[in-house]
């Protein structure tokens, strides 16, 4: 009974905090997906402060960007179609964007990399020539390869162009445009970024509005006041602490009962010359025997449990869940269901080990081992049974295993129906966040029952890059 206890508090604890970290790895592969893997970004910094950066030990990689066109109010074409033009390293679309879906980088000044969408749009395949017209002029490209959707363009009637650093600003300095780029800068994960940011700002001079940071990211990885993984980890140590409350009654009452059952053992451990605190020692490493063999059992169930939950949600719950990890393996669920199940053995013999050290030896002798049993008058049958009458008297005769063993179970109740309206609380909640829900409506006001746009409208809203339809 002890080591099962044990194995079911270690389990519980392995797949909250193991949970947790899920549910923050799939955050961050949203997050990155959608907003880039970086970290900040400057604007319009020089480009000896580039270099500089570029070569810090804790930077990983940086990126120049800048574009044309991005409001498609000057005439821009390949093949008829409205384009944009960026430009960018190969960093942008490899390490701080994963965009290369097809080809490789345009590294000749002659290459270019267009979008996916305008592959399927103009009928374009690698290595083709293709012209782009510019109120310039007209300029000749070879197809590298395609990709670059999100750092380019996402509209299915605009074709996106990305060149190479050196070939845009070859580009814009033919059109007379003037560039405002950006860089972006990917830090290492095992630096303390909010450190190297602080000195950034301090090196070059770096305002709010010449550093933008990663909000996102950064709150992800525990460098940003972002709430998100705060909350997650909080939810995560409160099911901790009645995880192992629960844990620690249990193991408690058990192991109360275990010491009522060897008193004379214990006693005659005294008479032979063991002291108190031995007697005490005894008992904690007995309790600590059993961790052996229940928290690594713990911690395996407790890991696939969480695979098992992982995939119910990546397959049962939608569009919500489908980033997160099946077959992930959290060293912080492991750790913690470490702790938690020696922990509450440590605490729960605290109060046992002090009962068997109390042990009279001259009880041990006698026999007379029933300090506390009352027996002045007989057990009431009443209309039970003898033995479950036996079996009240012997529960309510120790009122501080009845309290512990009633606590664990009220706790464990407590906690199953917690997670039980957390469920419904959740599904409520996602069910109308549809990945195709309209973020927009217009209100009826025709005669005829349509809902009308004006061509101007519809125009500029195609324009807004947050937009997708």
């Amino acid at each position: 009974m002890t080591m099962l206890c044990i194995i079911i508090s270690v389990l519980l604890v392995t797949m909250i905090f193991s949970m947790a970290d899920m549910a923050i790895r799939m955050e961050k592969t949203r997050v990155i997906k959608e907003h880039g893997n970086w970290h900040i970004m400057l604007k319009e910094p020089s480009e000896q402060q580039i270099e500089q950066i570029a070569q810090r030990t804790d930077v990983m990689t940086s990126s120049r960007y800048d574009g044309l066109n991005f409001d498609l109010s000057e005439d821009y074409t390949i093949n008829g179609k409205s384009c944009v033009i960026v430009g960018g390293d190969n960093a942008i679309l490899t390490e701080i964007y994963d965009n290369l879906t097809e080809g490789r980088y345009p590294t000749k000044e002659d290459e270019i990399l267009l979008s996916n969408r305008s592959k399927e749009l103009l009928s374009l395949k690698i290595g083709e020539a293709i012209t782009v017209h510019t109120p310039a002029g007209d300029f000749g490209y070879t197809i590298s390869g395609f990709g670059g959707d999100v750092t380019i363009t996402t509209d299915a009637d605009i074709v996106g162009a990305f060149l190479n650093w050196d070939s845009f600003q070859s580009l814009a300095k033919a059109e007379g445009s003037k560039l405002a780029p950006v860089c972006f800068v990917r830090f290492y994960e095992n630096i303390h970024i909010r450190k190297v940011i602080a000195e950034l700002r301090k090196t070059y001079g770096f305002t709010d509005e010449t550093l933008s940071e990663n909000t996102a990211l950064l709150g992800l990885t525990g460098f940003s006041s972002d709430s998100y993984v705060m909350g997650m980890y909080l939810v995560a140590a409160i099911l901790f602490v009645l995880v192992l409350a629960a844990g620690v009654f249990m193991i408690a009452g058990s192991l109360n009962s275990r010491t009522a059952e060897r008193t004379q053992f214990f006693g005659m451990l005294r008479c032979i010359g063991a002291s108190r605190a031995q007697v005490m020692h005894i008992v904690k490493l007995e309790a600590l025997y059993w961790c052996k063999t229940a928290v690594p059992i713990g911690v395996i169930v407790g890991i696939v449990g969480t695979w098992m939950l992982c995939a119910l949600l990546r397959f049962g719950a939608g569009a919500e869940f489908v980033q997160i990890p099946l077959f992930g393996i959290s060293s912080v669920g492991i750790i913690s269901g470490i702790v938690v199940g020696v922990l509450t053995v440590l605490l729960s013999s605290i109060s046992p080990a002090r009962r068997a050290a109390g042990v009279s030896p001259v009880a041990a002798v006698t026999g007379n081992l029933s300090e506390n049993w009352n027996t002045s008058r007989p057990i009431k049958q009443n209309f039970l049974k003898i033995e479950m009458a036996l079996g009240i008297h012997h529960a309510v005769s120790s009122p501080k295993n009845l309290l512990l063993m009633t606590g664990s179970f009220a706790l464990s109740i407590i906690m199953i129906l917690s997670f039980s309206v957390l469920i419904q609380w959740v599904n409520m909640a996602l069910n109308p966040l549809k990945p195709f829900k309209a973020g927009l409506f217009r209100k009826n006001h025709s005669k005829h029952g349509m809902c009308l746009f004006d061509a101007a409208f519809l125009t500029a809203s195609h324009r807004i890059t947050v937009i997708d339809a």
